[in-house]
């Protein structure tokens, strides 16, 4: 393979590599966010009751 082939492999590689971190952060927030509201349905719930 030539080095130009190599390198548009490697840039691929890298952007892909960086789309899969990007995804994993975003569900990671998304997953926090949902946590959150959740324990904030959870109090709103519990004062109704009080």
């Amino acid at each position: 393979m030539s080095n130009r082939t190599l390198r548009s492999l490697s840039t691929k590689n890298n952007e892909q590599a960086v789309l899969r971190k990007t995804n994993h952060n975003a569900d990671y927030m998304q997953t926090i966010t949902d946590l959150k509201n959740n324990v904030y349905q959870f109090k709103n719930r519990n004062l109704w009751h009080i």
